[in-house]
């Protein structure tokens, strides 16, 4: 069995100590720069919010605008019952 001196103890305690305070100043680092970049994240979501809303709307207007048996439907109209036959351009009420 080796002996070990106090001495020796106590400066393994202190490297030890020295280790863990690195790394846990190494690692309150990386957090805040994660922190950092998820509030960039955020704020870019946050801006793409409107512009994807009216995006997203244009869409739905153009497929709406495309398929006007799908317009009565949305309407609350004959579900296109009426109109299976015609061109876009003889629905009643539409002009293109």
């Amino acid at each position: 069995m080796r002996l070990v001196s106090s001495d020796q103890r106590l400066d393994d305690v202190r490297f030890w100590e020295k280790e863990v305070d690195d790394k846990l100043s190494a690692l309150k680092q990386e957090t805040d720069a994660l922190d950092m970049f998820r509030n960039r994240l955020q704020a870019a979501v946050e801006a793409y919010e409107e512009p994807l809303r009216i995006a997203q709307l244009c869409l739905a207007n153009r497929f709406v605008d495309s398929n006007p048996q799908t317009e009565a439907d949305l309407r609350g109209g004959q579900g296109g019952r009426g109109h299976s036959n015609l061109a876009p351009q003889q629905v009643p009420g539409k002009a293109i």
